[in-house]
């Protein structure tokens, strides 16, 4: 189906997450349409996403063109929409998501109802600036950081428990990060082992 669209819309949920669009640097201007207040900027590298499928080979194709003297725009768009956290029911937020992707194809000409994008402060940041998290070690963890608001460098991101070390230094550790950031999403269980992905954090951020 995604290979004969021009239009590839790739709905998502994440563990515990807010809502994060995940768009084409080509393509910029569109995630003023909708409705999600964080986008992941790609660029033109092939990840292996689904997304990425449908828009890497044409936005490399009218590279390749232009080197030869070329211009066409990419004829294919493709976003991943990220609506917040999975195991979760809000129809009244449902219906804001639905508004914000009616009002990218209003703009698109798909349907001919007029919609126009909420009016909100929309931030963005480099893949490149998306970092992960992962636990340094096995234990219980409680995650300070709220989804989707700014972590000031040194605010607590996680606090790690380790029931088993309780009454030596090591029984709770306060983790924090060295930049500015803001977290994304995270890990649904309180439960870890070391390596577990905790969080993802935006850094690098500015408005759109």
């Amino acid at each position: 189906m995604a290979h004969k669209a021009d239009i590839v819309l790739d709905l998502h949920t994440g563990p515990k997450s807010c809502k994060h669009l995940y768009c084409p640097e080509y393509d910029i201007d569109a995630a003023r349409f909708f409705s999600i207040p964080y986008t992941l900027v790609i660029p033109n590298s092939f990840g292996g996403a689904m997304d990425e499928a449908a828009f890497c080979p044409w936005w490399q194709l009218t590279d390749f063109a232009a080197q030869h003297g070329r211009e066409f725009t990419v004829p294919v768009s493709a976003f991943t929409l990220e609506l917040a956290s999975q195991e979760r029911i809000d129809l009244a937020d449902a219906l804001e998501d639905a508004k914000g992707i009616l009002a990218y194809l209003s703009h698109r000409g798909v349907i001919r109802e007029k919609v126009e994008p909420a009016n909100m402060t929309r931030f963005g940041c480099y893949l490149k600036d998306y970092k992960k998290f992962h636990a340094p070690k096995a234990g219980l963890i409680e995650y300070c950081a709220v989804v989707g608001q700014p972590l000031n460098a040194g605010q607590p991101l996680v606090n790690i428990l380790r029931m088993d070390l309780y009454g030596t230094d090591e029984a709770h550790q306060v983790i924090s990060l060295p930049m500015d950031c803001v977290p994304i999403l995270h890990f649904a269980s309180a439960s870890v082992h070391q390596g577990t992905e905790l969080y993802k954090v935006m850094t690098n951020v500015f408005t759109l």
